[in-house]
């Protein structure tokens, strides 16, 4: 069961905390000071393919 969710997934893995953790950390700097109001998915490509 678990092998046919990951085939779902293009990256071909579960996320994991330090990928969303990278997220958190992008949007906290400078970086991102142009993002506002947005909703980002940290899915691994998984919603492209429903």
């Amino acid at each position: 069961m678990i092998d046919n969710y990951i085939r779902k997934i293009p990256l071909g893995r579960f996320g994991t905390p330090m990928d969303v953790a990278n997220l958190f950390v992008f949007l906290a700097s400078d970086e991102s000071a142009f993002i506002t109001g947005t909703e980002i998915v940290i899915d691994g490509g998984q919603i492209c393919q429903e």
